[in-house]
């Protein structure tokens, strides 16, 4: 079993971490996957510095997030992360996260697009153009990030506009800032009943300084109740899609 691929990353979770019930927020826990996954890079050779010099980047494009996990704050947890390959465009990407105690309480599953930085097109992730790894390790989530259902019947539930503190290095709202929009917009009903769940978002549009954006919500009842939610910039076009199974 190749386990040089993978890595194992501790994080203590500090007040501003964690929300108004003393719990690990989810934005908080997407910040600490999007660390680990840029220390294990930079440790295999396809980290941010390197990828720059080569005139590349990494996109996260989709996330699936199975979370059980009742993480309080100044507790610590772990997040083990290591590449499971390439599916078409998407370089793929996997967490185990445990509590202090060497409990699971999470897993993940996440698709990245490699951007070429003169065009900000997508790169063929072909083995004579950019070789990565896939780790010999059981996957923490089997299936691929897909598409995501939309429900017929949506609701405006609210309007929001990227400022100062929701940019990254990347010069637009960092992927966890959308957990945070996503969060934000949910009552505080729907957020108390989430606590086992599986979280699904697609990012599909960039959101720089000052724009703004529309967040809407719908409800697929079948087996199982799913929220979702989406964004629409001012031209209509979506920004990102979430989909939330509560256990």
């Amino acid at each position: 079993m190749q386990t040089t691929l993978s890595s194992r990353h501790n994080f203590r979770v500090r007040s501003y971490e964690a929300d108004n019930h003393n719990n690990l927020k989810i934005s908080s826990v997407f910040n600490f996957m999007q660390v680990a996954a840029g220390l294990n890079a930079d440790k295999l050779g396809f980290g941010y510095e390197q990828l720059t010099e080569k005139g590349f980047f990494w996109v996260l494009s989709r996330v699936i997030l199975q979370w059980k996990g009742n993480v309080r704050f100044d507790e610590e947890i772990v997040i083990e992360t290591f590449p499971k390959g390439v599916e078409k465009l998407f370089a793929l990407r996997d967490f185990n996260i445990f509590s202090a105690d060497g409990k699971n309480i999470g897993k993940a599953t996440t698709a990245w697009l490699l951007m070429e930085l003169k065009t900000l097109r997508p790169v063929l992730l072909r083995n004579d153009s950019f070789e990565l790894p896939k780790a010999d390790i059981e996957p923490a989530i089997a299936e691929v990030p897909g598409k995501i259902d939309e429900p017929e019947a949506k609701t405006f539930i609210a309007e929001r506009k990227a400022v100062y503190s929701d940019i990254d290095v990347n010069q637009h709202v960092n992927n966890a800032k959308y957990l945070e929009y996503v969060f934000d917009a949910l009552s505080a009903e729907m957020r108390s009943q989430l606590t086992n769940f599986q979280l699904q978002i697609n990012y599909l549009r960039e959101v720089k300084l000052g724009e703004t954006f529309r967040i809407y919500y719908g409800k697929i009842i079948n087996q199982q109740t799913r929220h979702y939610l989406e964004a629409l910039n001012e031209s209509g076009q979506k920004i990102f899609q979430c989909s939330i199974i509560s256990e």
